[in-house]
């Protein structure tokens, strides 16, 4: 889960203070939103647990079978059916080498 603020495409737009601030979206990827106007406050979806946060079921996702990615542990956890050789002797295993 990511925090994405809840703001659409006609909202950027619309919300652009100026043409420069608008034109630093596609420049730069920054997003400037007119503050001085409650109309271009981030929206309040009552299904998100954080006011102005896009909710959960409107957030992309992908589900695949084929690979799993932990970021807490070690990719052999995750991946038991690989062969690795990161550095370790064969027939090495267990929780101690740090990927």
């Amino acid at each position: 889960m990511s925090v994405v603020p809840d703001v659409d495409a006609a909202q950027l737009q619309r919300c652009a203070p100026s043409k420069p601030a608008a034109g630093l979206l596609p420049a730069a990827g920054l997003v400037v939103l007119n503050g001085s106007r409650s109309d271009c406050d981030w929206k309040k979806d009552p299904t998100s647990p954080v006011p102005g946060l896009t909710p959960p079921a409107r957030m992309p996702s992908v589900v695949r079978t084929d690979w799993v990615h932990n970021s807490n542990d070690s990719f052999f956890y995750t991946q038991p059916a690989t062969t690795w050789c990161a550095g370790r002797a064969p027939g090495q295993s267990g929780s101690k080498f740090r990927s």
